[in-house]
Parts: structure tokens; sequence; C-alpha cells
């Protein structure tokens, strides 16, 4: 229920057209995975990506590559879903 409380008030607050969620599977850490997700929700080139319905997925790669984060560029993938 706080779950979807919180996304209910991010999806409501002032000049919000646009509600995404990032999940991080497989990071070798939990840290990892914060630091990523972090950093790809945080990334103004990705916010304006999302705003424009254009999806730039290299922004999203970019932002899980500057985080800090441990990427096994090997292992990596995005996936899409909207709802």
């Amino acid at each position: 229920m706080c779950i979807s409380l919180a996304k209910m008030i991010a999806k409501d607050g002032e000049g919000a057209t646009r509600l995404i969620e990032v999940r991080v599977s497989g990071a070798r850490t939990e840290a990892d995975a914060k630091a990523a997700a972090k950093a790809i929700v945080r990334s103004p080139l990705v916010k304006t990506a999302i705003y424009g319905k254009d999806p730039n997925w290299g922004e999203l790669s970019q932002a899980a590559g500057y985080s800090g984060a441990d990427v096994d560029q090997d292992r990596y993938r995005l996936s899409s879903r909207e709802q």
C-alpha cells in the first residue's frame, strides 16, 4: 500500500506528466543497484527523453555507466514496459 501511495503522490506532483520506475536486477551489490537506478532517474537527458516520449536507450545506459556502479557490459540489458 505504501508503494502504491508513493507512486500516486509522484504522479500527481505539480507539473508531472510521466511516471517512470527503474528496476535494477542482477547487480553485484545492493549499493550498485541503487547507484545505477538513482543515476538513471536523476539524469536530465533521461527525463527529457521520457517527457518527449522518445526514450533514448543509450542515455539510460550512459547514466548507469557514470553512476559508479560496477556494470558488466556483457550482461547489461534494457527492457521497457508501458502501462
